[in-house]
């Protein structure tokens, strides 16, 4: 956790740098990504939760960006006279120039949880927020396009009814049999240990 809320707060001054029109514009151009991903991301969703037809939720996710992307561009601030010689002045800003915010999103809604709560309050998502699947033979392989194989952590899910019992390692291997050596590694041991701050000895 210390890890992350580092990351974060290093990636927040640069952030915080940006002009209001240059952070609209990444906020826009995240929204037309996710539009653009409309059936790669609809596919992971199903994959990861079951939903039959995500495709509104992914949507929704865009347009927290759009409406953002816009908002952020009228955030303006108020000056008051206070009589000769003096003026009171106002200045607004969002959460993500002034400081950083922690996203945990539930198992059941992890784009749309997410960009609900990154948006308003941009931080660098590969900075702050990690993947983790257990059941899904397609989670892997899509969880490495989309974040990369440094923000993915496996886990058994054990005692939830859909958890890998009894035979764990037979489903994980063949859950993560396309997934290169060195990713694998990470997903399954490096990535926890980092963001717990776990020794690992020489293993």
């Amino acid at each position: 956790m210390a890890c992350a809320v580092r990351g974060a707060q290093e990636t927040q001054l640069a952030w915080a740098a940006r002009t209001p029109a240059q952070r609209a514009a990444v906020l826009l151009a995240i929204a037309a990504s996710i539009r653009a991903s409309e059936a790669e991301l609809s596919a992971l969703e199903s994959a990861e939760t079951g939903k039959i037809a995500p495709e509104r939720e992914v949507e929704a996710s865009a347009e927290y960006f759009s409406y953002y992307g816009a908002v952020v561009r009228a955030v303006a601030g108020e000056s008051l006279d206070l009589g000769s010689g003096s003026m009171a002045f106002t200045r607004r800003q969002p959460y993500g120039v002034i400081g950083v915010i922690g996203v945990i999103t539930p198992w059941n809604g992890l784009l749309n949880q997410a960009c609900r709560d990154v948006a308003p309050a941009f931080e660098m998502f590969r900075r702050n927020i990690y993947g983790t699947f257990w059941f899904e033979h397609a989670g892997s392989n899509l969880l490495l396009d989309y974040l990369g194989d440094e923000n993915i952590m496996w886990e058994t899910a054990f005692p939830h009814p859909t958890c890998l019992y009894p035979s764990p390692v037979e489903r994980s291997a063949a859950a993560l049999k396309d997934v290169p050596r060195e990713s694998l590694r990470k997903i399954m041991q490096d990535n926890a240990a980092k963001l717990y701050n776990l020794p690992l000895g020489n293993a």
